[in-house]
């Protein structure tokens, strides 16, 4: 079937909609004016957007003979440069394959939607729009493959929003296939899982030039795999980045990236905010390589528009989310490591079950700043960074939450310091602790108590209490307490202590020891 019109092909509007209605294997549709034309298509089956070459007629002449009148080849679906159309086509019952490229050339918006049990959406060419919106929405999977790229704001004006939503099945992109916006929102949303090649939600500008600088403008990202995971698709270990975004908000049922021997693939951000939670209470892992620096934070609420069959847009919105999270008694781990850049935890770090927490920021110059706690049910934890390791505010570190002896914690600071607030901890449930730095360490709390002698303020069991080790390899160990301090900084069963230049202060007028409960 080949539809051309000037201004219209069916109508859109609110109140006012009607499509043409077709029974078409393959479909090619476009508007001629550079003013106005809507596409509005409703296919009954499933049907391809393709290529409907060249056919004839048997025009009849006046004296009963007949010569051909023929058509021209045409493909895809397209509005004209300027023009204020939009483009739906939806299906009742059937699958779209999109073969030959979508185009809206103004400030209409996009809907593809494949109507009716395990109808799905294929992907192979281009979709792109000047500066509406776009929404595909399939009953059961959405593929891209080939060259299957959604582009919105093509025009050099802030363009619109791309929704993504596989409503019983999956999303699955190719690992150089993208979703691409000119600083605006992308949420996709699948019924199980999402494979990820390229969510770019940065300004134009700041994507021709690979830079950063106008990052707290670009697009929100929104990922969903309600009963699946989400995971790369390029190969482990990957570098290449899946997601550009101010804010990036990742929920699975069962797994962030991929982690394991052999095996751990992450997803790669470029985000200023992340968030991130696996729901399952029996698995789920988050793995996360930024490529720069990175807050663990909230990620607010956001919506695209969502375009309906009128072609009109209402809004589908996320919900907030803050931190980094596994569910309790899950065996999930969490995972978050920069290439080139520091980690600021302003949110909760949480890993509810059996799984270990790793934060690392690498990178010359990168650093861990924790405000927010950090905890594990009985999982060990490691913070590692390139230069400093610093704690304030909230930013307390606990392994063993669970009633269940934990893990062990391990803090590194391979070129810098180690510093923690007279108040902040460091605590286990009777498991080892060691904090290293190239230069200093600021002592607030470490406690490698058990759980039972902490809460009952005893040493009944101090000889199986962990034991604590604090390294200055280039530097002092100090006491974060004014002095004279009083209060314990170490809670131990042996206790081991090394610096290049003093661990507590001596002197009138400036001693200040590094008080212990240790038995060696």
């Amino acid at each position: 079937v080949r539809l051309e019109s000037l201004t219209g092909t069916g109508i859109l509007g609110n109140g006012t909609n009607n499509p043409i209605v077709t029974e078409a294997a393959t479909i090619a549709a476009v508007t001629d004016s550079a003013v106005s034309g809507d596409i509005n298509i409703l296919e009954q089956t499933a049907v391809t957007v393709g290529t409907v070459a060249a056919f004839t007629v048997n025009s009849v002449a006046v004296d009963g003979t007949t010569s051909s009148a023929s058509t021209t080849a045409l493909s895809g679906l397209a509005t004209t440069a300027g023009s204020t159309g939009g483009i739906v086509l939806g299906t009742v019952a059937g699958t779209v394959t999109v073969n030959q490229a979508v185009s809206a050339g103004g400030t209409g918006n996009i809907l593809l939607q494949a109507g009716g049990s395990g109808s799905s959406i294929s992907d192979t060419v281009a979709i792109t729009d000047a500066t509406g919106s776009v929404s595909l929405i399939a009953n059961t999977n959405v593929t891209f493959t080939s060259s299957g790229n959604v582009t919105t704001g093509t025009s050099g004006t802030t363009g619109g929003t791309i929704q993504v939503t596989a409503t019983n099945g999956l999303v699955s992109q190719g690992a150089a296939n993208y979703l691409q916006t000119d600083g605006a929102n992308i949420i996709v949303t699948a019924a199980t899982s999402d494979t990820l090649g390229i969510l770019d939600a940065r300004l134009n500008s700041d994507r021709t030039g690979s830079t950063l600088t106008n990052q707290s403008t670009w697009g929100n990202v929104a990922v969903t795999a309600t009963s699946g995971t989400i995971t790369n698709a390029a190969t482990r270990v990957a570098s290449a980045t899946n997601i550009f975004g101010n804010g990036v908000r990742l929920e699975s049922s069962t797994g962030i990236g991929v982690l394991g021997s052999g095996t751990n693939n992450p997803v790669v951000t470029e985000a200023a905010t992340i968030a991130a939670v696996t729901d399952s209470a029996t698995s789920g892992d988050i793995n996360v390589l930024e490529q720069t620096a990175v807050t663990v934070g909230t990620v607010g609420v956001f919506s695209a528009n969502q375009v309906g069959l009128n072609g009109l847009t209402s809004p589908a919105s996320t919900t907030s989310l803050s931190g980094l999270t596994t569910t309790s008694g899950s065996t999930g781990s969490i995972v978050l490591s920069t290439v080139a850049g520091t980690i600021m935890v302003n949110s909760a770090v949480s890993a509810g079950g059996a799984g270990n927490i790793l934060l690392q920021a690498g990178g010359s110059g990168s650093n861990i700043s924790d405000t927010a706690t950090i905890t594990d049910a009985t999982g060990s934890i490691t913070l590692t960074a390139n230069t400093n390791v610093t704690f304030s505010s909230s930013g307390n570190v606990t392994t063993g939450t669970s009633g269940t002896t934990g893990g062990t914690i391990q803090v590194t600071a391979t070129n810098g310091l180690v510093s923690q607030g007279a108040t902040n901890f460091l605590q286990t449930d009777g498991s080892n602790i060691i904090v290293a730095a190239s230069t200093n360490v600021t002592l607030g709390i470490l406690d490698a108590e058990l759980n039972s002698d902490r809460t009952g303020s005893t040493l009944t069991n101090q000889a199986t209490w962990g034991n604590v080790a604090v390294m200055a390899t280039n530097g002092t160990i100090t006491n974060a307490q004014a002095r004279v301090a009083a209060a314990t900084n170490i809670f131990g069963n042996n206790v081991r202590l090394e610096s290049l230049t003093g661990t507590g202060i001596l002197g009138n007028g400036t001693n200040n020891p590094i008080v212990t409960e240790a038995a060696t």
